[in-house]
């Protein structure tokens, strides 16, 4: 169980850094930059609460796979 946890981690980093290297980055767009914010702010309190045993502010939006409908698709220009 602790190597799947450790993995978790591990990517949940990956993410909060990929995500402020675009709130860093000159050449995004204030939207895209609004955006990492979020992701950021979100992959940091689950590592902090993670680390500390305790649960998210948030509440989770979990989605059975069988309640799951797939969204519109989107056009990428």
């Amino acid at each position: 169980m602790a190597g799947r946890h450790e993995a978790l981690v591990r990517e949940h980093i990956k993410a909060y850094q990929i995500a402020q290297s675009l709130v860093n980055d000159n050449n995004q767009s204030e939207e895209v930059k609004q955006i990492a914010t979020q992701f950021a702010s979100f992959f940091l309190e689950s590592m902090i609460a993670a680390s500390l045993g305790t649960r998210l502010s948030f509440d989770s939006e979990y989605i059975p796979p069988n309640e799951y409908e797939q969204p519109p698709s989107v056009q990428i220009r």
